[in-house]
Protein backbone atom coordinates (compact mmCIF):
# COMPACT_ATOMS: atom_id res chain seq x y z
CA UNK A 1 0.00 0.00 0.00
CA UNK A 2 1.26 3.47 -0.82
CA UNK A 3 1.10 6.20 1.80
CA UNK A 4 0.78 9.94 1.23
CA UNK A 5 2.23 12.18 3.92
CA UNK A 6 1.11 15.81 3.69
CA UNK A 7 2.83 18.29 6.02
CA UNK A 8 1.13 21.72 5.71
CA UNK A 9 4.17 23.64 6.98
CA UNK A 10 6.42 21.91 4.46
CA UNK A 11 3.93 22.56 1.66
CA UNK A 12 3.78 26.24 2.58
CA UNK A 13 7.56 26.45 2.60
CA UNK A 14 7.81 24.71 -0.76
CA UNK A 15 5.18 27.04 -2.19
CA UNK A 16 7.25 30.00 -1.11
CA UNK A 17 10.38 28.50 -2.64
CA UNK A 18 8.54 27.76 -5.87
CA UNK A 19 7.41 31.39 -5.99
CA UNK A 20 11.00 32.56 -5.51
CA UNK A 21 12.19 30.27 -8.31
CA UNK A 22 9.48 31.65 -10.57
CA UNK A 23 10.55 35.20 -9.81
CA UNK A 24 14.15 34.36 -10.63
CA UNK A 25 13.15 32.71 -13.91
CA UNK A 26 11.00 35.70 -14.81
CA UNK A 27 13.88 38.11 -14.23
CA UNK A 28 16.17 35.93 -16.33
CA UNK A 29 13.63 35.79 -19.15
CA UNK A 30 13.21 39.56 -19.17
CA UNK A 31 16.97 40.05 -19.18
CA UNK A 32 17.41 37.64 -22.08
CA UNK A 33 14.42 38.80 -24.12
CA UNK A 34 16.22 41.58 -25.93
CA UNK A 35 19.23 39.54 -26.94
CA UNK A 36 17.35 36.47 -28.18
CA UNK A 37 14.46 38.17 -29.97
CA UNK A 38 16.32 40.97 -31.68
CA UNK A 39 19.45 39.40 -33.19
CA UNK A 40 21.35 41.90 -35.31
CA UNK A 41 22.49 40.86 -38.80
CA UNK A 42 26.22 40.18 -38.99
CA UNK A 43 26.43 41.75 -42.45
CA UNK A 44 24.19 43.21 -45.14
CA UNK A 45 24.17 40.15 -47.39
CA UNK A 46 21.06 38.02 -47.81
CA UNK A 47 22.49 34.94 -46.05
CA UNK A 48 23.38 36.86 -42.87
CA UNK A 49 20.00 38.57 -42.87
CA UNK A 50 18.22 35.22 -43.25
CA UNK A 51 20.23 33.67 -40.40
CA UNK A 52 19.50 36.62 -38.13
CA UNK A 53 15.81 36.45 -39.00
CA UNK A 54 15.78 32.70 -38.34
CA UNK A 55 17.30 33.02 -34.87
CA UNK A 56 15.13 36.02 -34.02
CA UNK A 57 12.03 33.99 -34.88
CA UNK A 58 13.23 31.18 -32.61
CA UNK A 59 13.84 33.72 -29.84
CA UNK A 60 10.32 35.09 -30.18
CA UNK A 61 8.91 31.58 -30.12
CA UNK A 62 10.89 30.89 -26.96
CA UNK A 63 9.42 33.99 -25.36
CA UNK A 64 5.91 32.74 -26.13
CA UNK A 65 6.65 29.34 -24.58
CA UNK A 66 8.38 30.97 -21.60
CA UNK A 67 5.27 33.05 -20.97
CA UNK A 68 3.13 29.92 -20.95
CA UNK A 69 5.57 28.19 -18.58
CA UNK A 70 5.51 31.22 -16.27
CA UNK A 71 1.71 31.15 -16.21
CA UNK A 72 1.74 27.43 -15.39
CA UNK A 73 4.38 28.03 -12.71
CA UNK A 74 2.24 30.69 -11.05
CA UNK A 75 -0.84 28.45 -11.11
CA UNK A 76 1.20 25.58 -9.64
CA UNK A 77 2.51 27.75 -6.80
CA UNK A 78 -0.98 29.01 -5.99
CA UNK A 79 -2.41 25.49 -6.09
CA UNK A 80 0.33 24.23 -3.78
CA UNK A 81 -0.33 27.01 -1.26
CA UNK A 82 -4.09 26.38 -1.43
CA UNK A 83 -3.50 22.65 -0.93
CA UNK A 84 -1.53 23.36 2.23
CA UNK A 85 -4.37 25.48 3.59
CA UNK A 86 -6.89 22.81 2.64
CA UNK A 87 -4.94 20.16 4.54
CA UNK A 88 -4.82 22.38 7.63
CA UNK A 89 -8.59 22.91 7.50
CA UNK A 90 -9.28 19.22 6.85
CA UNK A 91 -7.03 18.12 9.73
CA UNK A 92 -8.73 20.58 12.09
CA UNK A 93 -12.20 19.39 11.05
CA UNK A 94 -11.14 15.74 11.38
CA UNK A 95 -9.67 16.30 14.82
CA UNK A 96 -12.84 18.05 15.99
CA UNK A 97 -15.05 15.26 14.63
CA UNK A 98 -12.91 12.55 16.23
CA UNK A 99 -12.88 14.34 19.56
CA UNK A 100 -16.65 14.65 19.42
CA UNK A 101 -17.07 10.96 18.61
CA UNK A 102 -14.87 9.97 21.54
CA UNK A 103 -16.54 12.39 23.91
CA UNK A 104 -13.30 14.33 24.40
CA UNK A 105 -13.55 18.12 24.57
CA UNK A 106 -12.08 19.70 21.48
CA UNK A 107 -8.81 21.50 22.14
CA UNK A 108 -8.52 25.12 21.16
CA UNK A 109 -5.79 26.50 18.98
CA UNK A 110 -2.37 27.02 20.54
CA UNK A 111 -2.13 30.14 22.63
CA UNK A 112 -0.36 33.01 20.90
CA UNK A 113 3.19 33.83 21.92
CA UNK A 114 3.68 36.37 24.67
CA UNK A 115 3.65 39.96 23.50
CA UNK A 116 7.13 41.18 22.59
CA UNK A 117 7.96 43.59 24.09
CA UNK A 118 5.70 43.25 27.15
CA UNK A 119 4.59 46.87 26.79
CA UNK A 120 3.61 49.02 23.80
CA UNK A 121 6.19 51.33 22.28
CA UNK A 122 5.84 55.01 23.09
CA UNK A 123 5.26 57.83 20.61
CA UNK A 124 8.97 58.36 19.87
CA UNK A 125 11.66 55.67 19.81
CA UNK A 126 15.31 56.68 20.26
CA UNK A 127 17.48 53.99 18.65
CA UNK A 128 21.20 53.60 19.44
CA UNK A 129 23.75 51.16 18.02
CA UNK A 130 26.57 49.21 19.66
CA UNK A 131 30.35 49.27 19.88
CA UNK A 132 32.13 50.25 16.69
CA UNK A 133 29.12 51.69 14.88
CA UNK A 134 28.12 55.10 16.27
CA UNK A 135 25.54 56.02 13.63
CA UNK A 136 22.34 53.94 13.37
CA UNK A 137 21.33 53.88 9.71
CA UNK A 138 17.77 53.49 8.40
CA UNK A 139 18.21 49.76 7.81
CA UNK A 140 19.34 49.13 11.37
CA UNK A 141 16.60 51.32 12.82
CA UNK A 142 13.86 49.55 10.86
CA UNK A 143 15.18 46.08 11.72
CA UNK A 144 15.49 46.91 15.42
CA UNK A 145 11.92 48.15 15.34
CA UNK A 146 10.55 45.12 13.50
CA UNK A 147 12.21 42.63 15.83
CA UNK A 148 12.12 44.25 19.25
CA UNK A 149 10.46 47.68 19.53
CA UNK A 150 7.36 47.05 17.37
CA UNK A 151 6.48 50.75 17.06
CA UNK A 152 4.18 52.33 14.49
CA UNK A 153 5.26 55.82 15.51
CA UNK A 154 8.35 57.99 15.06
CA UNK A 155 11.77 56.29 14.96
CA UNK A 156 14.81 58.49 15.59
CA UNK A 157 18.43 57.38 15.34
CA UNK A 158 20.64 58.71 18.13
CA UNK A 159 24.36 59.00 17.41
CA UNK A 160 26.59 58.05 20.35
CA UNK A 161 30.40 57.58 20.40
CA UNK A 162 30.36 53.73 20.53
CA UNK A 163 34.13 53.24 20.47
CA UNK A 164 36.17 51.04 22.80
CA UNK A 165 39.89 51.28 23.38
CA UNK A 166 41.78 49.27 22.21
CA UNK A 167 39.28 47.20 20.19
CA UNK A 168 38.28 50.01 17.83
CA UNK A 169 41.75 51.53 17.56
CA UNK A 170 44.50 52.95 19.72
CA UNK A 171 43.10 56.46 19.32
CA UNK A 172 39.67 55.46 20.59
CA UNK A 173 38.38 56.72 23.91
CA UNK A 174 38.15 54.29 26.81
CA UNK A 175 34.84 52.88 28.01
CA UNK A 176 34.40 55.25 30.95
CA UNK A 177 34.87 58.35 28.77
CA UNK A 178 32.61 56.97 26.04
CA UNK A 179 29.84 56.02 28.43
CA UNK A 180 29.99 59.42 30.12
CA UNK A 181 29.68 61.21 26.77
CA UNK A 182 26.95 58.86 25.56
CA UNK A 183 25.02 59.31 28.80
CA UNK A 184 24.97 63.08 28.30
CA UNK A 185 23.76 62.66 24.71
CA UNK A 186 20.98 60.25 25.70
CA UNK A 187 19.83 62.30 28.67
CA UNK A 188 19.62 65.46 26.57
CA UNK A 189 17.71 63.62 23.83
CA UNK A 190 15.17 62.20 26.29
CA UNK A 191 14.56 65.55 27.94
CA UNK A 192 14.27 67.26 24.55
CA UNK A 193 11.62 64.78 23.40
CA UNK A 194 9.69 64.89 26.68
CA UNK A 195 9.62 68.69 26.48
CA UNK A 196 7.20 68.24 23.56
CA UNK A 197 3.69 68.34 25.10
CA UNK A 198 2.13 64.88 25.27
CA UNK A 199 5.19 63.07 23.89
CA UNK A 200 6.51 59.79 25.33
CA UNK A 201 9.79 57.98 24.63
CA UNK A 202 11.06 54.43 24.13
CA UNK A 203 14.85 53.97 24.36
CA UNK A 204 16.44 51.12 22.38
CA UNK A 205 20.01 50.16 23.26
CA UNK A 206 22.26 47.25 22.29
CA UNK A 207 25.61 46.33 23.85
CA UNK A 208 27.46 49.53 24.83
CA UNK A 209 24.36 51.67 24.34
CA UNK A 210 22.46 49.30 26.67
CA UNK A 211 25.04 50.23 29.32
CA UNK A 212 24.39 53.91 28.60
CA UNK A 213 20.64 53.33 28.94
CA UNK A 214 21.15 51.47 32.23
CA UNK A 215 23.17 54.34 33.67
CA UNK A 216 20.48 56.75 32.47
CA UNK A 217 18.00 54.84 34.66
CA UNK A 218 20.28 55.45 37.64
CA UNK A 219 20.56 59.13 36.76
CA UNK A 220 16.81 59.55 36.44
CA UNK A 221 16.22 57.76 39.75
CA UNK A 222 18.47 60.32 41.43
CA UNK A 223 16.23 63.15 40.20
CA UNK A 224 13.42 62.11 42.52
CA UNK A 225 10.11 63.89 41.82
CA UNK A 226 11.69 65.83 38.94
CA UNK A 227 12.23 62.63 36.94
CA UNK A 228 9.91 61.67 34.05
CA UNK A 229 6.95 59.55 35.08
CA UNK A 230 6.72 55.83 34.41
CA UNK A 231 4.16 56.43 31.67
CA UNK A 232 6.52 58.72 29.76
CA UNK A 233 9.48 56.40 29.28
CA UNK A 234 10.41 52.76 28.73
CA UNK A 235 13.50 50.81 27.63
CA UNK A 236 14.30 47.91 25.27
CA UNK A 237 17.80 46.52 25.87
CA UNK A 238 19.78 43.87 23.96
CA UNK A 239 23.11 42.24 24.80
CA UNK A 240 23.27 44.28 27.98
CA UNK A 241 26.67 44.05 29.71
CA UNK A 242 24.88 45.30 32.84
CA UNK A 243 22.30 42.50 32.72
CA UNK A 244 21.80 41.82 36.47
CA UNK A 245 22.17 38.06 36.04
CA UNK A 246 24.93 37.48 33.53
CA UNK A 247 26.20 40.84 32.36
CA UNK A 248 30.00 40.91 32.45
CA UNK A 249 30.19 44.25 34.27
CA UNK A 250 27.48 43.06 36.68
CA UNK A 251 29.27 39.81 37.57
CA UNK A 252 32.18 41.76 39.07
CA UNK A 253 30.64 44.95 40.53
CA UNK A 254 32.94 47.78 41.60
CA UNK A 255 35.94 46.26 39.82
CA UNK A 256 38.03 48.90 38.06
CA UNK A 257 40.89 48.68 35.55
CA UNK A 258 42.27 52.24 35.35
CA UNK A 259 44.81 51.44 32.63
CA UNK A 260 41.92 50.59 30.28
CA UNK A 261 39.52 53.19 31.67
CA UNK A 262 37.16 50.33 32.46
CA UNK A 263 34.76 50.39 35.39
CA UNK A 264 32.42 47.52 36.20
CA UNK A 265 29.22 49.45 36.93
CA UNK A 266 27.15 46.67 38.45
CA UNK A 267 23.69 45.68 37.28
CA UNK A 268 20.94 47.58 35.51
CA UNK A 269 18.55 48.84 38.21
CA UNK A 270 15.89 46.18 38.69
CA UNK A 271 13.81 48.56 40.79
CA UNK A 272 13.45 51.17 38.06
CA UNK A 273 9.98 52.61 37.64
CA UNK A 274 10.33 52.50 33.85
CA UNK A 275 9.07 49.37 32.02
CA UNK A 276 12.11 47.56 30.64
CA UNK A 277 12.58 44.47 28.48
CA UNK A 278 16.03 42.91 28.58
CA UNK A 279 16.95 40.37 25.84
CA UNK A 280 20.00 38.12 26.13
CA UNK A 281 21.31 35.55 23.67
CA UNK A 282 22.39 32.35 25.39
CA UNK A 283 26.21 32.11 25.68
CA UNK A 284 26.70 35.79 24.81
CA UNK A 285 29.91 36.31 26.78
CA UNK A 286 29.20 39.99 27.46
CA UNK A 287 25.57 39.63 28.56
CA UNK A 288 25.45 35.97 29.66
CA UNK A 289 28.74 35.38 31.47
CA UNK A 290 28.97 32.25 33.67
CA UNK A 291 27.88 32.44 37.29
CA UNK A 292 30.89 30.37 38.37
CA UNK A 293 34.02 31.81 36.71
CA UNK A 294 36.20 28.96 38.02
CA UNK A 295 34.63 26.77 35.34
CA UNK A 296 37.32 27.37 32.72
CA UNK A 297 35.43 25.59 29.92
CA UNK A 298 32.37 27.74 30.53
CA UNK A 299 34.53 30.88 30.57
CA UNK A 300 36.21 29.94 27.30
CA UNK A 301 32.83 29.29 25.70
CA UNK A 302 31.66 32.73 26.87
CA UNK A 303 34.76 34.38 25.39
CA UNK A 304 34.02 32.70 22.06
CA UNK A 305 30.42 33.89 22.47
CA UNK A 306 31.64 37.48 22.40
CA UNK A 307 32.84 36.82 18.85
CA UNK A 308 30.18 34.45 17.51
CA UNK A 309 27.01 35.29 19.47
CA UNK A 310 27.08 38.89 20.77
CA UNK A 311 26.95 40.55 17.30
CA UNK A 312 23.95 38.51 16.10
CA UNK A 313 20.92 40.01 17.88
CA UNK A 314 19.59 41.56 14.69
CA UNK A 315 20.30 38.40 12.66
CA UNK A 316 17.40 36.63 14.36
CA UNK A 317 13.97 36.15 12.82
CA UNK A 318 10.80 37.60 14.26
CA UNK A 319 9.67 34.07 15.14
CA UNK A 320 12.83 33.52 17.20
CA UNK A 321 12.30 36.77 19.08
CA UNK A 322 8.62 35.95 19.64
CA UNK A 323 9.70 32.63 21.19
CA UNK A 324 12.11 34.26 23.64
CA UNK A 325 11.95 32.50 27.01
CA UNK A 326 10.86 34.69 29.95
CA UNK A 327 13.22 34.24 32.90
CA UNK A 328 12.00 33.83 36.44
CA UNK A 329 12.82 36.60 38.88
CA UNK A 330 13.52 36.49 42.60
CA UNK A 331 10.57 35.52 44.84
CA UNK A 332 8.54 38.58 45.71
CA UNK A 333 9.91 40.70 42.88
CA UNK A 334 7.29 43.24 41.84
CA UNK A 335 9.31 45.40 39.45
CA UNK A 336 8.51 46.30 35.85
CA UNK A 337 11.57 44.76 34.19
CA UNK A 338 11.13 41.61 32.08
CA UNK A 339 14.10 39.36 31.30
CA UNK A 340 14.23 37.10 28.24
CA UNK A 341 16.73 34.51 27.05
CA UNK A 342 17.08 33.76 23.34
CA UNK A 343 18.34 30.17 22.93
CA UNK A 344 21.56 29.53 21.00
CA UNK A 345 21.58 26.17 19.23
CA UNK A 346 25.32 25.55 19.04
CA UNK A 347 28.12 26.21 21.51
CA UNK A 348 30.29 29.09 20.28
CA UNK A 349 33.29 27.15 21.60
CA UNK A 350 32.82 24.67 18.75
CA UNK A 351 32.36 27.20 15.96
CA UNK A 352 36.03 27.01 14.82
CA UNK A 353 35.66 23.23 14.58
CA UNK A 354 32.47 23.60 12.53
CA UNK A 355 34.40 25.77 10.06
CA UNK A 356 36.46 22.75 8.99
CA UNK A 357 35.06 21.47 5.66
CA UNK A 358 33.25 18.11 5.53
CA UNK A 359 34.21 16.71 8.94
CA UNK A 360 33.77 19.83 11.10
CA UNK A 361 30.02 19.68 11.72
CA UNK A 362 29.84 15.90 12.37
CA UNK A 363 32.68 16.12 14.89
CA UNK A 364 31.14 19.16 16.61
CA UNK A 365 27.75 17.44 16.80
CA UNK A 366 29.43 14.40 18.35
CA UNK A 367 31.20 16.44 21.03
CA UNK A 368 28.53 19.04 21.76
CA UNK A 369 26.05 17.12 23.99
CA UNK A 370 28.65 16.24 26.64
CA UNK A 371 30.50 19.54 26.31
CA UNK A 372 27.26 21.49 26.73
CA UNK A 373 26.71 19.83 30.12
CA UNK A 374 30.16 20.99 31.27
CA UNK A 375 29.56 24.51 29.93
CA UNK A 376 26.14 24.81 31.56
CA UNK A 377 27.57 23.78 34.93
CA UNK A 378 29.26 27.18 34.93
CA UNK A 379 25.76 28.70 34.92
CA UNK A 380 24.52 26.44 37.70
CA UNK A 381 22.37 24.38 35.34
CA UNK A 382 23.70 21.24 33.61
CA UNK A 383 20.68 20.97 31.27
Amino acid sequence: MAFLVAEPQVMATVAGQVEEIGSAIGVANEFAAGSISGVAAAASDEVSAAIASFFAAHGQAYQTVAGQVAAFHTEFQQALAQAGNAYVQTEAAGAAALAGALGVPATSAAAPAATIPPFPANLTALVMRGTGIPIPGPGFINLANELYVRSVNALLGLNTPEELYPLTGTKSLNLDALVSEGLTILDNAIMEQLAIPGNTVTVFGVSQSAVIASLEMQKLAALGPAAPTASQLNFVLLGNEMNPNGGLVARFPDLSIPSLGLTFYGGTPSDTIYPTSNYTLEYDGLADFPRYPLNFISDLNAVMGIVYVHPTYLDLTQAQVDNAIPLATSPGYSGVTSYYILPTENLPLLQPLRAIPVIGNPLANLIQPDLKVLVNLGYGDPT
